[in-house]
């Protein structure tokens, strides 16, 4: 039982590393160059949408994980305003993952071709 709460807290706390490293390098590359564009899929399209929303960067998501419902426990905390102006997630059809946390208001929802038997299929990035 240990372990199992360890391995949580440690893969939890290593997100938040992950997360804090993003913010850094989105402040540090917006003071020499004009454009920055953050993007990802799954977790990372939940580390860009809330790298942009802090950071106020634009933000392509791919099947990422909503941060509507969290944005309070973040550290800048986010708005709704800054998610629906930075962020644009991309979410198939059925990609249940991608529901988790809210939407932005600029997604796109797509046509999903995985069978309907398989729970994932629609946030597998191999789907056919």
């Amino acid at each position: 039982e240990f372990r199992r709460v360890l391995f949580r807290s440690l893969k939890i706390n290593t997100m938040f590393i992950y997360l804090f490293h993003h913010q850094d390098f989105a402040n540090e590359f917006r003071k020499q160059y004009d454009a920055l564009r953050v993007t990802g899929a799954s977790l990372g399209g939940g580390l860009a949408i809330i790298t942009g929303a802090q950071a106020r960067v634009p933000a392509i998501a791919i099947s990422g994980l909503g941060a509507e419902l969290s944005r309070h426990t973040l550290n800048p905390p986010v708005t709704k305003e800054q998610i629906n102006e930075w962020v644009f997630n991309w979410i198939p059809d059925r990609d249940y993952i991608a529901r988790l946390g809210g939407r932005p208001r600029q997604h796109q929802e797509a046509q999903c071709n995985a069978s309907t038997s398989n729970l994932f299929g629609c946030h597998s990035m191999w789907r056919r």
